[in-house]
């Protein structure tokens, strides 16, 4: 239990420092924090959306998630996560989503291993984050928002092979995204 509350602590740091170092950026015209919705009509609000909600039933079934979201956040961003079980401890892992209404994909920060990739034909960034110990997708949003989607776990300390469950996790996210 003690490993959990670890994993779900340092976690939770990792959603923390995945933004800026705070350096001045060029002003984008627009409206700060919106995105056009999936149908085309009024921008929805980012700051209004929810990471909990994102990760719908069906999505964690499909996933393995079991028992609630642990619910955070920082300035930055609203983040939630979950434990993902998957028959054995070295195969199970902790989900995170985090909702950046004012960084974009230009603003991650990683600690190596940055890739520019495309989830469900939206630009996204996949990264190690935590010392390497953490894969990390970020979907965009708008030039200046991002939903980060990262795997971690307490028995694998080499992130990049989490990448293939951060990127099924990310692939059935973007469908929900605005």
């Amino acid at each position: 239990m003690r490993a959990r509350q670890a994993l779900v602590a340092s976690a939770l740091m990792v959603l923390a420092a995945a933004c800026t170092s705070g350096e001045a950026g060029q002003p984008v015209p627009g409206e700060v924090g919106a995105a056009p919705s999936a149908s085309g009509s009024a921008p929805v609000d980012l700051v209004d959306l929810d990471p909990c909600a994102l990760v719908t039933p069906s999505i964690r079934s499909r996933l393995g998630v079991r028992g609630e979201a642990d619910e955070g956040g920082t300035a930055s961003a609203r983040s939630c996560q979950w434990t993902v079980e998957r028959g054995s401890a070295r195969d199970s892992y902790v989900l995170g989503v985090a909702v950046f209404p004012t960084l974009g994909l230009d603003e991650v920060s990683a600690s190596g291993g940055v890739a520019d990739v495309e989830i469900g034909g939206r630009r996204a960034l996949r990264s190690l984050r935590l010392n390497g110990t953490v894969c990390a997708i970020s979907l965009e949003l708008t030039a200046t928002s991002r939903v980060d989607v990262q795997a971690n776990s307490a028995t694998q300390r080499d992130g990049a092979l989490l990448c293939p469950r951060a990127e099924e996790a990310a692939g059935l996210i973007e469908a929900e995204l605005p």
